[in-house]
């Protein structure tokens, strides 16, 4: 796998697993979401960032709603079961399915970056330093 990749695992790792927690808080809780999200007290966030990062989430969730997967039948397994069950193979219906695939992939990578792109005009210097230094921390690791 690239760098490029690889960095972009481990950055939707980090920053996903984070700030999900962030945008599924509906704020019924006690304590205040400081306390509960370790990322939130890790990056030192705001409460203004907080909710900038759930608007943003938010946003981002539908987008990714929207990407077109009528292409998408019943997934590769079921087409190659399809292929099997038929005993014939059907290059077009299987170049179709890898197509739509790629297409429906492409868009929620565009989406993902986008976010990632957004979330970075969130954080301040420090916060970015502290993401950069994660990600080469989580890099070492792999």
């Amino acid at each position: 796998m690239n760098k490029l990749s690889k960095l972009t695992l481990a950055a939707s790792a980090l920053i996903f697993s984070g700030f999900a927690l962030a945008s599924s808080n509906t704020g019924t809780s006690i304590q205040p979401e400081q306390q509960q999200d370790p990322m939130i007290q890790h990056l030192h966030l705001t409460p203004s960032q907080v909710e900038q990062i759930k608007t943003l989430r938010s946003d981002t969730d539908k987008k990714m709603a929207t990407i077109d997967t009528k292409d998408i039948q019943n997934g590769l397994n079921g087409l190659l079961i399809d292929i099997i069950d038929s005993g014939k193979w059907d290059e077009t219906a299987v170049k179709k399915q890898i197509a739509a695939f790629g297409k429906a992939q492409e868009q929620a990578r565009y989406y993902r970056m986008q976010y990632f792109f957004n979330l970075s005009k969130i954080l301040t210097p420090e916060q970015k330093a502290q993401v950069k230094s994660d990600l080469a921390q989580e890099m070492q690791q792999q």
